[in-house]
């Protein structure tokens, strides 16, 4: 867990990238209303941390075209890059196109470098334990090369479907004598996993990156393209997100609920994974559970509830933005253990943020749990 002197270090270096921001940024033309066209494009440092990862630097590179004013943008190019102080290793190339492809076409490609020199298993299900004295039993090494692509299309506003794929190649090193290692389930030591998506939903979002009212509800269905993936496996699940001001606009108050189950034999490195086109790691860490490390609790079939309540604060310089709230987050792998309304996880906080143009975000989260506090430093909402 990070200090308080740290927190507050980071908090500072945190305003580099508004200023670098906006020097870099070119000439656009900007009406009275604020619409953004044409093209657009910021090259900024990155700092995030966690207990987890460490302390994360790098830098990110992003070139968005608006087109003549559509929302959110014509395209965009984003190319992420990261390294930790625990020697972790997570770079993405991401293009987004929600406008430039006909018949309305939305066609969304990422690719992901991931090397986690000390990744979590703690085992899988919902009440497993772990010794703080022997950290080593529950690591082991991760290098992931991941790509997921997919195309959505709206059929009646604003109802879409999609349909995609992922492949990933998972290369794991674990001591025998590490948890992973003895339990041996399924893909524990690594391997290929190739995956259909199909899924469908509704978005009235404001905005994809700092939304404050609408919501975002998606139906999917992952599953294996046998003979390309090593294990015969499915996946149904349900993701919704919405917000809304309850009293004034400059108070938001959102929520997101999840439920996921997969059957056939998944792998575990899978089975640490939650989502369909919006998907992350956990449950535990950054993107799902706070509070609690990464991957924490593992299992085929899982659900996850977060509540937040942003305030957001007089705009600095125009575009700058400082906001701040509580959380509320909550979880459980449903394996058929323990009393159904009694084991769930539970964890609470505070958090930060920092947008800039409503287009880039920085937020600074605290997280207590049964299992002690988690400072969070990340360039996005949790959701």
């Amino acid at each position: 867990m990070y200090t308080s002197s740290f927190a507050i270090g980071l908090l500072l270096a945190l305003s580099l990238p508004a200023s670098i921001a906006l020097a870099a940024e070119p000439d656009v033309a900007v009406d009275e209303d604020e619409v953004r066209v044409g093209l657009d494009w910021l090259v900024f440092p990155t700092f995030k941390g966690s207990s987890d990862a460490g302390f994360v630097y790098g830098a990110q590179l992003a070139m968005i075209d608006y087109g003549s004013g559509v929302e959110p943008f014509n395209w965009e190019l984003r190319l992420k890059l990261n390294h930790s102080t625990k020697n972790r290793h997570q770079h993405y190339l991401i293009f987004d196109t929600p406008h430039l492809l006909p018949l309305g076409l939305r066609y969304y490609l990422e690719v992901e470098v991931l090397h986690i020199q000390d990744a979590n298993y703690f085992g899988i299900g919902n009440e497993t334990t772990f010794d703080a004295d022997t950290p080593e039993l529950y690591r082991f090494r991760l290098t992931e090369p991941r790509v997921q692509t997919y195309v959505r299309r709206e059929l009646y506003e604003p109802i879409f479907v999609v349909g995609g794929a992922a492949i990933s190649f998972s290369s794991v090193r674990a001591d025998p004598n590490s948890l992973l290692a003895q339990e041996a389930p399924v893909g524990w030591d690594g391997g290929r996993s190739v995956s259909g998506l199909i899924g469908a939903g509704i978005d009235t979002r404001d905005s994809e990156i700092v939304t404050r009212k609408g919501i975002y509800a998606e139906i999917y269905s992952r599953f294996a393209l046998t003979p390309l993936a090593e294990t015969s496996w499915f996946g149904g699940g349900f993701y919704e997100a919405s917000y809304w001001s309850p009293f004034v606009d400059w108070i938001v108050f959102g929520q997101r609920l999840m439920f996921e189950a997969l059957g056939g034999t998944p792998p575990v490195t899978e089975m640490m994974r939650m989502g369909g086109t919006r998907n992350f790691r956990g449950i535990g860490g950054v993107f799902s559970q706070r509070g609690f490390a990464e991957n924490r609790f593992v299992g085929a079939t899982k659900g996850l509830a977060n509540f937040e309540l942003r305030g957001y604060f007089t705009p600095v310089f125009k575009h700058l933005v400082f906001g701040a709230g509580p959380f509320f987050d909550v979880s459980r792998v449903f394996d058929g253990s323990g009393d159904f309304f009694k084991v769930w996880h539970v964890s609470s906080g505070g958090e930060f943020t920092i947008n800039w143009k409503e287009s880039f975000l920085f937020r600074l989260d605290y997280a207590v749990s049964s299992e002690g506090g988690e400072f969070y430093i990340e360039g996005r909402h949790i959701f």
